[in-house]
């Protein structure tokens, strides 16, 4: 008999030792700002809890752990408190625990403690702040980069940065980016961190928050929660150098870690090509087969193209003169910008040069022209090509509607551009041509039009226009 109280106490003592072994621990320092690994955590912020048996399985929480509306307090059993109080649990492992410190109005030394099936373990210290800026990271190259990303989604960083596998490019002085971080404070309207939370809320009016590149203030033009524990911070990259610069957030007295950097990397210039212009349905302008203006009439609303490069950030177009035009930009890509220009009633005649705009700066003036005129070609035809002695021959056949009745009658200013297997000719001077009935406010206008030095008779491209008493028409373009 007193053999198996011995065996049975030696059990009992062997089951505690187990139990205690398995028990979860905390690491000494082991509860970190989950975006910056650093020491000092904040009422609804990301916490990271390093250490031992803290977990049996590994996973983050999913739809079936939310209740009402309410972000789940444990996984499988495994639970977090901070300040006596309960945690948000978002992700177990046996090694680290992510949790979201709820709604506590304290700060100063607090414990924190983890509990699994297995037991509770000893409380760890942590220390708790009103604010405890941190700006999240991305993996590559030791979390020195903030998970930052472009207005149209690319991430921000070195071209290299994720050795190709996701698309990155570097931010440029006058680009907008958003940073996303956690522990920079309350909110107004204020937000429960227990509660599944959506939308927008912004930091105070008036707060201290300063974001910082390369030691100059950034413009700040959001700041608020966006997710639980989430802030998002929309910015202008102020005019710093190329390269990485540091890049550090301040608020409350308190700073955000001190190791991030900001790749920036200025832009050229956009640049319009001659002539650069299209009323093309696609984008683009093969050479000089671009179609050097476009015409619109008083009242009119037209959309073409304009060709060039560094043309992505392109945000609008400036005529000169200015008067009596009205243009949004559409759709941009590095090589062409669509627009649509809303033409006033009460626009002169008269042909407008134009730059585009864009955070890098103002483009060269386009030698294309947009012309505001009542002279309209339309129904352009090409016969009668032939080909002697390399000298291409064709006549050039178009329609016209002129209100003024000015083109019907006298010469004609001619302007031609012919692009032929890689040769350009261009053909200008006063023409008169045939088939106009003078006074009359619509007619056909024939032309034969001769170019030396060219070989072959099809595959050209051919655009034309004329002028009259200072009024453009419109550009034509017409293919052989």
């Amino acid at each position: 008999m007193r053999q198996l109280k011995r065996q049975t106490a030696l059990l009992i003592v062997l089951a505690c030792a187990i139990a205690s072994a398995q028990a979860p621990v905390i690491s000494s320092g082991g509860v970190v700002n989950n975006a910056s690994g650093l020491p000092g955590i904040a009422s609804g912020s990301w916490v990271s809890i390093y250490g031992a048996n803290l977990a049996t399985t590994t996973r983050m929480w999913g739809a079936a752990d939310f209740q009402g509306g309410r972000l789940p307090l444990s996984l499988d059993g495994v639970s977090v408190k901070i300040n006596n109080r309960d945690a948000a649990v978002y992700y177990i492992s046996p090694t680290q625990i992510n949790a979201l410190a709820l709604a506590d109005p304290a700060t100063g030394a607090v414990s924190v403690t983890v509990t699994t099936p297995r037991g509770t373990s000893a409380p760890a210290t942590a220390t708790y702040q009103t604010y405890a800026p941190a700006f999240f990271t991305f993996d590559p190259r030791n979390h020195i980069y903030p998970a930052a990303v472009h207005p149209n989604g690319t991430f921000v960083g070195r071209t290299d940065l994720f050795g190709g596998a996701v698309s990155s490019l570097p931010s440029a002085p006058g680009d907008r980016i958003l940073l996303f971080g956690t522990g920079f404070g309350p909110t107004t309207p204020s937000v429960d961190p227990a509660v599944v939370f959506s939308g927008s809320a912004p930091l105070p009016a008036g707060n201290d928050l300063s974001i910082l590149a390369g030691g100059q203030r950034a413009t700040i033009e959001f700041a608020g929660l966006v997710g639980n524990g989430l802030y998002q911070f929309n910015i202008v990259v102020p005019n710093v150098p190329d390269g990485d610069q540091t890049l550090v957030a301040q608020i409350g007295g308190q700073r955000s870690q001190s190791t991030l950097r900001l790749t920036v990397q200025s832009r050229p210039k956009p640049q319009i090509r001659y002539p650069g212009l299209t009323q093309a349905a696609a984008a683009g302008c093969p050479g000089a087969g671009c179609i050097g203006s476009v015409t619109a009439s008083p009242g009119e609303q037209i959309e073409f193209w304009i060709s060039g490069t560094n043309l992505s950030n392109v945000m609008g177009v400036r005529f000169n003169p200015p008067d009596g035009i009205t243009t949004s930009v559409i759709e941009t890509a590095s090589t062409a910008v669509r627009v649509i220009s809303t033409i006033a009633t009460s626009a002169a005649a008269g042909e407008r040069k134009f730059v585009v705009t864009s955070p890098e700066g103002d483009s060269n003036e386009s030698a294309g022209r947009l012309n505001i005129s009542t002279f309209r070609l339309s129904n352009l035809r090409i016969s009668n090509v032939t080909n002697n002695n390399n000298t291409l021959e064709f006549t050039v056949a178009v329609d016209y509607s002129d209100p003024t009745g000015a083109a019907s009658s006298g010469p004609l200013y001619m302007t031609s551009v012919l692009a032929f297997s890689g040769s350009v000719a261009i053909g200008i001077g006063t023409v008169n041509p045939e088939g106009r009935v003078p006074g009359a406010t619509s007619g056909m206008i024939t032309v034969v039009r001769s170019y030396p030095n060219i070989r072959g008779t099809t595959g050209a491209i051919f655009n034309i226009d004329f002028e009259k008493d200072g009024r453009r028409s419109d550009t034509l373009r017409g293919v052989f």
